[in-house]
C-alpha cells in the first residue's frame, strides 16, 4: 500500500537504492529487467526495457539475456522526477569511478547489483520503516493496482508490466481494494 511505500522509502539513506526502489514502484518493472538497465536504456522520460538479468552465470557474471516475452520488451514513460533522479546517479559513478560511460548499468555502475544485495537492503529498509517486508514482486503488484484504482486502463497496465495476455494482469496483478469495497456498501445503503 502507498502508505507503507511512503514509511519505507522515507528511512532509506542510499541514494541509489531510494532511486531503485522508487522506480521498481512506478514502472512495474520485473526484478531482472530492473537489474539489467543501463543507462543506454534511458530516454528523455521513458525506459527502454530490452533485456533481463537471469540467475545464471557465465564466466563469473550473471547472464544477460532478452526478456521473458516478445510483450515484455517494451518502453515505459516516466516522469521528469524519476528521469531526473536517475540521471543523477551518473554523478555517483563519476565519483567513483572517475569517469562515466552510458554501458554502465543505472543500478550498480561497471556490474549490476546482486539480487541477494538487493533484498538485503529491502529487508534492512522494511525493518527501519516498521512495515511488513515484502518480495520485490510485490511491488510491482502494488504498481499495477494503484494504477487499477486510479482508472489508468487496463490495456495501459498490461503494456506497462508486458504482459502478453491480459488476464494475467487482471487475474494476477490487480488486487481488491479496500475503499472500492466501501464504496460498494455506500451505494448500497443509499438503495435501501
Amino acid at each position: 500500500n502507498i502508505k507503507d511505500f511512503k514509511k519505507f522509502i522515507n528511512v532509506i539513506d542510499n541514494y541509489m537504492y531510494k532511486v531503485l526502489f522508487i522506480t521498481l514502484f512506478k514502472t512495474g518493472l520485473r526484478k531482472g529487467e530492473l537489474l539489467a538497465l543501463t543507462f543506454n536504456d534511458i530516454d528523455k522520460y521513458s525506459i527502454n526495457v530490452n533485456k533481463t538479468i537471469t540467475k545464471e552465470f557465465f564466466n563469473g557474471k550473471r547472464l544477460i539475456m532478452n526478456p521473458k516475452t516478445k510483450n515484455s520488451e517494451r518502453n515505459i514513460q516516466i516522469d521528469f522526477i524519476l528521469y531526473h533522479q536517475i540521471m543523477n546517479l551518473k554523478k555517483i559513478y563519476i565519483k567513483k569511478y572517475g569517469s562515466f560511460k552510458n554501458e554502465y548499468f543505472i543500478f550498480g555502475g561497471i556490474k549490476p547489483i546482486a539480487t541477494t544485495t538487493l533484498d538485503r537492503y529491502k529487508n534492512k529498509y522494511c525493518d527501519q520503516a516498521h512495515v511488513k517486508r515484502i518480495g520485490i514482486h510485490a511491488i510491482r503488484h502494488s504498481h499495477a493496482t494503484l494504477l487499477y484504482n486510479h482508472n489508468v486502463d487496463i490495456k495501459t497496465i498490461q503494456h506497462r508490466l508486458g504482459h502478453s495476455n491480459i488476464n494475467t494482469t487482471l487475474n494476477i496483478y490487480i488486487h481488491r481494494d479496500q475503499k472500492n469495497e466501501k464504496r460498494v456498501i455506500k451505494t448500497l445503503f443509499q438503495i435501501f
